[in-house]
């Protein structure tokens, strides 16, 4: 499978994270706080105006910028 950004994400798809941008040492901090972890299925809810995902039962709402360091590998659902 391909992997891509989150970024790149289409709504209602959803997908496995593979990896998380290191270059941000912050955001990645943030990022692993709220879950966001090599390994975790996500489901992209919405991609505009702003990113909302879900991992298991829980949303999580962030920024473009938030989402540039995201990759993710899709699934089917």
């Amino acid at each position: 499978m391909t992997e891509l950004l989150l970024l790149d994400a289409n709504a209602q798809s959803e997908g496995v994270i593979t990896r998380i941008d290191q270059g941000r040492p912050e955001q990645v901090s943030k990022l692993m706080a709220l879950g966001l972890t090599p390994g975790r299925k996500i489901r992209i809810h919405q991609t505009q105006p702003q990113f909302i995902i879900s991992i298991e039962n829980t949303l999580l709402g962030f920024d473009a910028e938030m989402a540039s360091s995201i990759y993710f590998t899709p699934v089917s659902s």
